[in-house]
């Protein structure tokens, strides 16, 4: 038998509860900072990433062209679907293929960072140039 993940959180938070607060921040503050490593990249105000429904909206808007695609992920299977389809498009966006693409879709915290401290350009939605980019930020 195994200890279920109840106990241990359970464990942590009664027991080690400075640790347990300093883990979930250390967790919040990687997974934001992925996000404003990201908008920065792709020329989107970085104070958008701190917030938790906003930060969808903009990197929707920024990928796929349009945020109002960020709240098909409110429909419980179609946005589970909707959403990997947004990891595959934010790899295109950037230019990459093939293995990129697929560990976007395994580990998005993680592809952002890939994504935002690469050596790719942020070509837009569809992977267009920057001339052709109606939704860069001039």
């Amino acid at each position: 038998m195994g200890i279920s993940y109840y106990v241990v959180f359970h464990h942590l938070y009664v027991n080690y509860p400075r640790m347990f607060f300093f883990g979930v921040f250390l967790f919040l503050a990687f997974l934001w900072g992925s996000y404003v490593l990201l908008f920065h990249k792709m020329d989107v105000a970085p104070v958008w990433a701190i917030l938790p429904f906003v930060n969808e909206w903009k990197l929707y808007e920024a990928v796929w062209g349009d945020g109002y695609f960020s709240l098909f992920q409110l429909v419980p299977y179609f946005g589970f679907c909707f959403r990997l389809v947004m990891l595959y498009k934010t790899g295109r966006s950037f230019g990459k293929e093939g293995a990129a693409m697929v560990f976007a879709v395994l580990l998005p915290t993680f592809a952002r960072y890939y994504f935002a401290l690469g050596h790719s350009e942020y070509l837009g939605p569809e992977g267009r140039p920057h001339s052709e980019n109606p939704y860069k930020v001039p």
